[in-house]
């Protein structure tokens, strides 16, 4: 239980859809395995889908849903499940995107080992070969595009960035 002031849930995964009713039925039965022991809210917010979304989204009686009028673009869309998030982190999910289990619990422990990193990113994997995907990557810089065409690499140092494929980020670092 949480005491109070405390966020009700440890991780608000936003999945923004458009058209995705033949994928999102496979994203959603993946969170459940994927989040372990973790309590999960899960928010969706449409831009305006013509297929049969909402409708398979009816087996999902737990997962809140926001129905745009228009399509609204991805980080409208996004940005409007974000405002009202309650958990402690936020995964911004594809709807195509398949969890694999317990990843979630796996992730949000890797984030709460380091209370001072606000945001991190999972390995990725091609579902038809299996084959990695990074998610990171070097924050570019002067310093690193210098590096990159002489020797000065060997003595500057560069931080990393995530993309953006599902990023974990601390929830309190985006009041801030």
């Amino acid at each position: 239980m949480f005491c109070a002031g405390e966020p009700p849930f440890d991780l608000t995964v936003v999945i923004v859809t458009y058209n995705s009713a033949a994928v999102i039925e496979g994203c959603l039965a993946s969170l459940r395995a994927g989040a372990g022991r973790l309590s999960v809210e899960v928010l969706l917010v449409d831009n305006a889908s013509t297929d049969d979304t909402i409708e398979v989204l009816a087996c999902h009686p737990s997962t809140i849903l926001t129905r745009n009028t228009t399509n609204a673009g991805f980080a409208e869309a996004c940005n409007k499940g974000i405002r009202t998030a309650r958990g402690r982190h936020l995964l911004l999910l594809n709807p195509d995107a398949v969890v694999a289990p317990n990843a979630l619990e796996q992730l949000v422990a890797a984030l709460e080992r380091y209370p001072e990193v606000g945001l991190i990113g999972p390995s990725l994997t091609n579902p038809t070969d299996g084959a990695f995907r990074a998610s990171l990557g070097r924050v570019p810089s002067l310093g690193s595009l210098f590096s990159r065409w002489t020797p000065a690499s060997t003595f500057l140092a560069s931080g990393g960035r995530v993309g953006g494929d599902l990023p974990l980020i601390r929830l309190r670092v985006m009041a801030t």
